[in-house]
């Protein structure tokens, strides 16, 4: 799966140089145990940079990616609040005491 995602060690050299009030992620998979996942590791090292270096990090993701796990953890769930939007009733409460889950219209 290709995602134009910046990624290697140059590119985590320059992210860790950064500071950010609010991160915004994409991520490809969502879910209470396995947390955030994406296919590739070098995202996923850059995502993380990203996360430790913002005030507030939010994951944008439509709700196919709910129940989803790929290969690479990013963080837990506990790490980021959820941006998406149509989430069905029984994923916002399976989650509500894990993460704040924001819907967009």
């Amino acid at each position: 799966m290709e995602t134009k995602a910046v990624i290697g060690p140059v590119s985590q050299m320059q992210m860790r140089n950064y500071r950010f009030s609010k991160a915004f992620l994409g991520i490809n998979g969502i879910d209470k145990q396995y947390g955030f996942t994406t296919p590739d590791t070098e995202e996923a090292a850059i995502k993380r940079i990203a996360i430790e270096n913002a005030a507030q990090s939010y994951v944008v993701a439509d709700a196919s990616k709910f129940k989803q796990v790929s290969f690479v953890k990013v963080c837990d769930i506990e790490d980021c609040g959820i941006i998406s939007h149509n989430v069905p009733s029984e994923i916002k409460r399976n989650l509500k005491d894990s993460t704040t889950i924001w819907e967009a219209e």
